[in-house]
């Protein structure tokens, strides 16, 4: 079972997205989590600063769709872990027919080099770096985890890929 597949650089120019988000206030980050392992927050569709940068993102999703078809995205968010925050390890579940017919996806936007994703099992786990304006999947029922060390927030555009057209 593979844990973390890299596409490489998505076509679309991610520097308009990362500008207009780093513009955000505060208060557009809405809590996303638990705080007993772990404190994030997110932008979510419809809101008003979703609005503001909807085509951006539009964009940038459609570019993906070279590596990925055919499909098409849903469950779409912006997501944040602040600095020095961390997600504890975790695996997601989304149902058996959810992981039959969907990825999950991630595109960094804002992160720096000290910033690791890691997975697998206590003292087997395997690190990596998500480099910005790369596609990433992943297996989210993988142990996986997030440090973000750093100074800055972390901000990845997170999306679930459906394998098949609907009819």
């Amino acid at each position: 079972m593979v844990d973390l597949t890299h596409y490489g650089k998505v076509k679309e120019d991610i520097a308009p997205l990362i500008k207009a988000v780093q513009a955000f206030p505060t208060e557009a980050w809405e809590f996303r989590g638990d705080k007993e392992s772990y404190e994030t927050s997110a932008v979510r569709p419809g809101t008003k600063y979703w609005i503001q940068v909807k085509d951006l993102i539009e964009k940038v999703l459609n570019s993906c769709e070279l590596y990925l078809k055919p499909g098409y995205q849903t469950r779409v968010v912006l997501s944040c872990i602040p600095a020095g925050k961390q997600i504890l390890p975790h695996t997601d579940d989304f149902g058996e027919e959810v992981r039959k017919i969907s990825i999950h996806c991630h595109i960094p936007l804002i992160t720096h080099e000290s910033i690791k994703m890691g997975f697998g099992e206590i003292g087997h786990e395997k690190e990596y770096h998500l480099k910005a304006g790369h596609l990433y999947t992943m297996d989210e029922t993988i142990r996986h985890y997030v440090n973000n060390p750093s100074h800055i927030n972390r901000v990845h555009l997170l999306f679930a890929w459906h394998k098949h057209v609907p009819d």
